[in-house]
Order: C-alpha cells, then sequence, then structure tokens
C-alpha cells in the first residue's frame, strides 16, 4: 500500500485577505436588478439603520421605497419601509467605487424592459413578494387581468408606464 502525503508550505503569518482587496468584477444579474436593503446589511455587514440614513443622506443612490402603504408626515405609527436599492448604485457603495453618471430614466431603462410587465416580472425587479405586488396593484395601471387560460400560474400585466410613475413617486435617493 502506498501512502501519499500532503504537504503544505508553512508560511511565518497567515495570508489575510479582505474582501476589497480581491478586485473582482460582480456581474449583476438582470432579473435582479434591485436588493432589499435588509439583504444589502446582511451582505455587506452594515447595521440596517445605518444604510437607511445613508439613503436619506443621497450617500447610496438610487433607492425606492415600496411599501404597500405610502409613507405619511407625522404619522403616529410609522409604517414598515420597504427600501430597495439599484444593485449597481450598492455593489459600488460597497466597494466604495464612485456610481456611473446615470440620469433616473437611464436606471429605469436599466431595471425595466421597454415593455409592459407581468407581476411576476415585477416580483423578481422588486424583489419582493407576489403577496406585496398584489398589494401594490392599485398604484399601477392594468394593462391585461390573469386569464382563467393561465392557469395556476396566472399573472396581471401592468402598465411599465404605470410602473415607473409609481418609483418616481416613491424616490428616496
Amino acid at each position: 500500500m502506498v501512502s501519499s502525503k500532503l504537504t503544505v508550505p508553512e508560511s511565518p503569518t497567515p495570508t489575510i485577505c479582505s474582501v476589497s482587496q480581491l478586485q473582482f468584477q460582480v456581474e449583476l444579474p438582470r432579473t435582479k436588478p434591485t436588493l432589499a436593503l435588509e439583504s444589502c446589511a446582511d451582505f455587506f455587514d452594515r447595521d440596517y439603520d445605518t444604510l437607511a440614513v445613508d439613503v436619506e443622506n443621497q450617500v447610496i443612490k438610487f433607492a425606492w421605497d415600496i411599501a404597500s402603504r405610502p409613507p405619511v408626515p407625522d404619522d403616529v405609527v410609522q409604517a414598515r419601509r420597504e427600501i430597495r436599492v439599484y444593485a449597481a448604485s450598492a455593489w459600488a457603495f460597497v466597494y466604495n467605487r464612485p456610481m456611473p453618471a446615470l440620469t433616473e430614466d437611464e436606471v429605469y431603462k436599466l431595471i425595466l424592459p421597454n415593455r409592459d410587465l407581468r407581476s411576476t416580472e415585477l416580483k423578481r425587479i422588486l424583489a419582493c413578494s407576489h403577496q406585496h405586488i398584489y398589494e401594490l396593484k392599485e398604484n399601477f395601471t392594468v394593462t391585461r387581468p390573469p386569464a382563467q387560460a393561465d392557469g395556476p400560474n396566472s399573472f396581471t400585466v401592468f402598465s411599465r408606464d404605470s410602473i415607473v410613475k409609481f418609483l418616481r413617486s416613491r424616490r428616496l435617493s
């Protein structure tokens, strides 16, 4: 029987590498162009409240509050905020890189297809649940209601313009 030994060269000190030293490019999926701020807090190892302040102070660009109940000034009971951040902006922030100079319209062209959207697509784009889209449907113009012929995977089609109008009204930064 032949035994093989694995030898590992010893180094005087272990090599420690931080994430910022890795210098890899992140490929952003087209189907998830926004990130929930809760996910950013977990992934970036930052406090949620600190990130929310960064959004409000325009440090993180292109963020929206997609809560089903819009914020009301002087509301005694604060509604839960559902903050979504444009993924490229979040990555630029975490890697301390400048955000490309984009206009609001250019961001909408990047995150939304140039056509009306199915509710299932909007769910992925806004990183939220199907139930949340259902609660938001009053904010959108329905161009095609769900059809029985679609079966259990039925969907509603919303006007792209109404989605853009909603996002513009809910933009935080």
